[in-house]
């Protein structure tokens, strides 16, 4: 079975770029450009990950995994703070998420540390 991954951003030209990392990994992937939205898609299409961009502010993102804690518990959403990440970083926190055992965190927030 394929896995599903909503990428929500506000920059075109990155959905479009991590949209291709998604699928070459064998993802689904839905694209949408607000966290209204990227709302109604969770309770549409069900997808197992969400990943928000940087593009959005810490309270939007917040607002989105409140909004969606309501349709949908077993959702996974994957907050980016950064531009910098890795698509391997990103592709391997994708794939811990689905070893995770149930009741554990099911929100995680990725950003590139300083050196």
């Amino acid at each position: 079975m394929q896995r599903s991954i909503l990428l929500v951003s506000r920059d075109d030209n990155l959905q479009i770029a991590r949209s291709a990392i998604f699928q070459n990994a064998g993802y689904q992937a839905f694209c949408v450009d607000s966290v209204t939205g990227a709302v109604l898609l969770v309770g549409a299409e069900r997808p197992e990950i969400a990943l928000l961009c940087f593009t959005f502010s810490a309270n939007e993102q917040q607002s989105f995994i409140e909004r969606v804690r309501e349709t949908n518990t077993s959702l996974f959403v994957l907050c980016l703070r950064d531009a910098n990440i890795e698509p391997s970083e990103l592709i391997e926190t994708c794939e811990q998420s689905f070893n995770n055992q149930p009741g554990t965190t099911r929100v995680k927030i990725l950003s590139v540390e300083p050196v």
